[in-house]
């Protein structure tokens, strides 16, 4: 659990610094480590699918978070 949020605070981080290229580091890292191990088990193509999911979710949820505080600093600034 703490590794997402920690993985949420970089990804809003990111955004705030406009490096959306740094975003996609994430996602391509993240699936590189998840499909790198045996995949002739369905069980473990099935858990590996699931956390991708989730890193989407989270990945999505981090860039809307980011993009709020990006608004509410524009917003304060006038």
């Amino acid at each position: 659990m703490t590794i997402g949020y920690c993985e949420r605070l970089i990804i809003i981080i990111f955004v705030v610094l406009d490096q959306f290229t740094a975003l996609g580091l994430i996602i391509a890292a993240k699936s590189i480590l998840r499909f790198s191990g045996d995949q002739s088990n369905r069980k473990v193509r099935k858990e590996s699918e699931y956390v991708l999911v989730g890193t989407m979710v989270s990945l999505i949820l981090g860039i809307a978070n980011g993009l709020m505080l990006l608004w509410g600093f524009n917003a304060i600034r006038g």
